[in-house]
């Protein structure tokens, strides 16, 4: 807040020119240096005025203050006269008003100016006087009004200034004559090109006639007028111009030229014929278009169609359109049909397509598929519906069938499963039979001839359970019980391992096998993909007879080859989409068993997709094959092989022998006894419950056919001793059950399983396992 005292410096404004720098020489005369007087003539006229009016003494103190200039400081009275106008109002120190007031109090000149107030944020015209004290008259008028309307002013010739800048319209001014005298972005030259000259100078003759004739029917009438007009000036393509003429007159009314627009056509013109063209195209496809085309209204009745259409239906247009909406469509799909046009014409979606019956007009059924969408107006608002309809019974038809052969082949796959699930489970009792009896007869010495003859026999038994052990393959990863353990693999000395110990078998047939070193790490299960490789190399030996085998690991980007090429007979390229299939094989028509089942492929094949990988088969008639697993790379350290078993001394037990067939029970018996357990061995799940439940009986471990005939499985007998003894007791359940959903089951129980005949050195390694 500023004292009373005068203010020092001089404010740099502007001081307007005239006036004397004295009030009393104003038209106010002496009013403004007395008014303490009220009763004087001057004082009633400062209060009556419509402008502020304000009086301060040297000190900056009020002496006056007209009514008006009290309503707009929003003083109830005149009780301010006598203080300070800083005091009183310090928003003013430092304002434009202040400094003008300075101004005038230093110089006792006076100053006229327009800014806003300092006190009422409004815009004010300011006149500061000298009064004859030594103070200041100030008088101030409202103009904030003005003001605005001159920024409305400038903003609107700003407007028509960028809009005349900009526009594509030609805009110019004919006097009399009909020579330009002005021109704005005229079409064909520059403005200068222009002025002074007629239409007949720079059009094209015929055009300047009929330009020439509009312009001098409004002179004549003094009438504008609108037109389309062709124009050109020569050497130029003709253009198309919507002309409007109108009158300039003088002061007094009279014609002195005229003034034009004109707004180029010719695009339009263009895009208008184009648009009948395309009209015109479009009427054509629509007419004889091979497809149904259908219009409609909103409100589904038929507007028009194409002879497609009609055929289809069998009505004509005119027929269609006495129809009421949806009659054609089957009454079981009208329910659908109404929802999803009811949501296309509400706008929640752009379009759809739907495939539904149609009852023609003979009263046959036909399938179609409708492509349906609106035609929008303007304003967005659909107009109509368009539809593209095509006749589908057919494919339906053929679907319909494919679906038929599908379902009967899965039902022969079923069938098959089935088959092989029983006559793998009847084949294998006997075959365990033979196995266990072959193991006790192979511990007793023997004649050679004896010899030679269970040699045979082992060898004959080896086959029949390669046989049913690559069944039992297929079938276990067939019922997703084998689940992938992907971990990092090392996989150049997977391979190194795999050639070190095939070279062998490659060496009695006179091949060789050769490998690329690679270190390299792969993500899979190690055990799966030791399985598939191993498959490949004994299928590549197999079928190879001279040369032999190439077995490495090629990077490709994140993936990585394992390749396992041979020099063999090759498979014909009609012959590779069969050759995963279950007993393919090529080139052993009399199914020589020493070139294999025609499983190991197959096995393949499904565990290239039970780890995600990708099988890759190149092949050449005579000159060899290329198998290879592109499995993806893994950057991390390898998993270390597993630890071997210890090769302390075995744990024996006591071993509950659950078996129904009395030949492979009695086998079971003698050579689990043979190593050192205590065996009890019984028919059915049922007996085994009834002799457990009497004191003294407790098992170490159970050894369970799976199947025991009509009563308890073993699965479930293994179960339900343990739940009788309150403990669970280790458990191996021996099945010789292919069927997917059986395998699937025992391995829910959570039980070791395994497979029918068993190898006597697997079953007593997984007793171990057991019983520690």
């Amino acid at each position: 807040m500023a004292d009373s005292t005068s203010p020092r410096g001089t404010p740099d404004i502007p001081v307007p020119a005239g006036g004397d720098g004295n009030i009393d020489r104003q038209v106010l005369g002496g009013a403004a240096v007395a008014p303490a007087d009220p009763g004087t003539a001057a004082e009633e006229i400062l209060a009556s005025i419509d402008d502020g009016i304000y009086v301060i003494d040297a000190q900056w103190r009020f002496t006056y203050l007209n009514a008006y200039a009290s309503e707009l400081l929003e003083l109830a009275d005149n009780s301010i006269v006598g203080q300070s106008l800083l005091d009183s109002f310090p928003q003013v120190q430092g304002s434009p008003v202040h400094a003008a007031l300075r101004h005038v109090m230093n110089t006792r000149e006076p100053v006229h100016f327009e800014a806003i107030g300092a006190i009422v944020p409004c815009w004010f015209s300011f006149g500061v006087y000298p009064a004859g004290d030594g103070g200041l008259f100030v008088h101030f008028r409202d103009i904030s009004a003005r003001k605005a309307a001159e920024v409305a002013l400038r903003a609107s010739d700003e407007r028509f200034r960028l809009a005349l800048a900009n526009s594509p319209v030609s805009v110019f001014e004919q006097d009399l004559g009909l020579r330009y005298t002005w021109i704005h972005n005229p079409q064909f030259a520059s403005p200068a090109a222009y002025i002074g000259k007629t239409d007949a100078d720079v059009m094209e003759p015929n055009c300047a006639a009929v330009m020439e004739e509009l312009k001098r029917a409004v002179i004549a009438s003094g009438h504008p007028v609108r037109r389309e007009v062709a124009a050109a000036p020569p050497g130029h393509p003709m253009h198309y111009f919507d002309l409007y003429i109108e009158p300039r007159l003088d002061a007094r009314g009279r014609v002195i030229g005229i003034s034009c627009a004109a707004a180029d056509l010719t695009e339009r013109r263009q895009a208008e014929q184009s648009l009948r063209a395309s009209e015109e195209k479009f009427r054509n496809a629509f007419a004889n278009a091979a497809i149904g085309f259908v219009m409609t209204g909103p409100d589904g009745r038929f507007l028009d169609c194409n002879p497609a259409y009609c055929r289809l239906v069998g009505y004509t247009t005119e027929e269609l359109r006495a129809l009421p909406p949806l009659h054609l469509v089957h009454p079981d799909d009208i329910a659908v049909n109404q929802q999803l046009n009811a949501r296309m014409l509400a706008g929640e979606i752009p379009d759809y397509v739907i495939e539904n019956r149609y009852i023609r007009k003979d009263g046959n059924i036909v399938w179609v598929r409708k492509s349906l969408s609106t035609m929008p107006d303007g304003e967005g608002r659909p107009t109509s519906i368009i539809g593209l309809v095509e006749d589908v019974t057919q494919r339906r038809k053929v679907e319909a069938d494919l679906r038929l052969a599908k379902a009967e082949a899965e039902r022969a796959v079923l069938a098959r499963s089935k088959f092989l699930a029983a006559a793998s489970h009847d084949l294998r009792q006997p075959v365990q039979s033979l196995v266990l009896l072959l193991e006790a007869l192979k511990s007793n010495p023997m004649e050679p001839r004896v010899a030679k003859a269970v040699a045979l026999m082992e060898n004959a038994l080896e086959g029949l359970n390669g046989l049913l052990s690559s069944i039992l393959d297929v079938s276990r990863l067939d019922a997703g019980v084998v689940m992938p353990q992907m971990v990092a693999v090392d996989a150049g000395a997977l391979l190194t391992r795999l050639v070190t110990e095939y070279a062998v078998v490659a060496a009695e047939k006179g091949l060789r096998v050769r490998m690329v070193p690679r270190a390299v790490t792969v993500s899979s299960d190690p055990v799966l993909l030791e399985r598939a490789l191993r498959n490949l190399i004994e299928n590549a030996l197999r079928y190879t007879e001279t040369g032999g085998l190439v077995v490495g690991a090629r990077l490709r980007g994140h993936h990585v080859r394992l390749d396992v090429v041979d020099s063999g007979i090759g498979i014909a390229e009609d012959k590779l989409p069969h050759i995963f299939e279950e007993f393919f094989q090529v080139g052993n028509p009399g199914r020589d068993r020493a070139k294999g089942l025609g499983l190991g492929l197959a096995i393949v094949g499904r565990l290239v997709r039970l780890l995600g990988a990708e099988i890759q088969v190149a092949s050449r008639i005579g000159h060899g094959t290329r198998f290879s697993l592109v499995v993806p790379r893994h950057d991390a350290a390898p998993a270390g092989p597993a630890a071997e078993g210890s090769a302390a001394d075995e744990v024996t037990g006591r071993i509950l022998i659950l078996e129904d067939d009395h030949s492979v029970r009695h086998g079971l018996a003698l050579l689990i006894e043979s190593w050192g357990h205590s065996v009890t061995a019984l028919a059915s799940g049922e007996e085994a419950l009834a002799q457990c439940a009497e004191p003294g009986w407790t098992f170490d471990a159970i050894v369970a056919d799976h199947r025991l005939g009509p009563g308890l499985s073993g699965t479930e007998a293994a179960r339900r001793l343990g739940l009788q003894t309150g403990r669970a007791i280790p458990t191996v359940v021996v099945t010789g059950d292919t069927a997917p959903e059986r395998i699937a089951e025992v391995h829910a129980s959570g039980f070791a399983m395994l497979h029918k005949p068993v190898a006597a050195e697997d079953l007593r390694n997984t007793l171990q396992q057991l019983l520690r």
